[in-house]
């Protein structure tokens, strides 16, 4: 059976993944008093391991090729650093700086874009970006300016690692 492909039905999926997302987000937020980054990744990647297991064991789609393991291999390296670095800031930083901060992932991608692969950025995309750029400013200067001298080291390496999740 072929999931419904209407505009409705994406919205739908688009709010599902979104709120599941942020209940993640908001989990790891809250678990992040009792365990270790290390565990709490351990643990998402185990379940999402025994879930995908079960897909793959139902639909027996076949074994990936060596170009596949070799190149899926390297972005579950990026994949666990961006993760480890993303749950790093949400365990020291306020969960609103910290999802403020992931959103410079856009802007990076676009300059990579650029850079990298030599792609032509619209002005348009580059007005937008902008925009998303000043948006993260202002959210993360009124948390500076809300907690000012209390935030302490910690703080600063959060906002390393979330800037390092948005990068990777």
């Amino acid at each position: 059976m072929r999931p419904s492909s209407s505009p409705a039905s994406a919205i739908l999926l688009a709010a599902l993944g979104i709120g599941l997302l942020s209940l993640m987000d908001a989990t790891i937020k809250g678990l992040s008093d009792r365990y270790g980054v290390t565990e709490i990744a351990f643990a998402r990647y185990l379940v999402g391991t025994v879930v995908m297991a079960g897909v793959l064991g139902a639909l027996r789609p076949g074994w990936p090729s060596a170009e596949t393991w070799r190149t899926n291999g390297v972005r579950a390296v990026l994949v666990v650093a961006t993760a480890l670095c993303f749950f790093h800031g949400l365990s020291v930083l306020p969960l609103a700086e910290a999802l403020a901060l992931s959103f410079l992932s856009p802007v990076f991608i676009a300059l990579f874009a650029a850079l990298l692969l030599r792609e032509r950025v619209r002005p348009p995309v580059w007005a937008g970006l902008a925009v998303g750029f000043l948006g993260v400013g202002i959210v993360v200067a009124g948390q500076v300016g809300a907690e000012g001298a209390q935030r302490g080291a910690g703080s600063a390496w959060g906002i390393a690692a979330i800037l390092a999740s948005a990068l990777t």
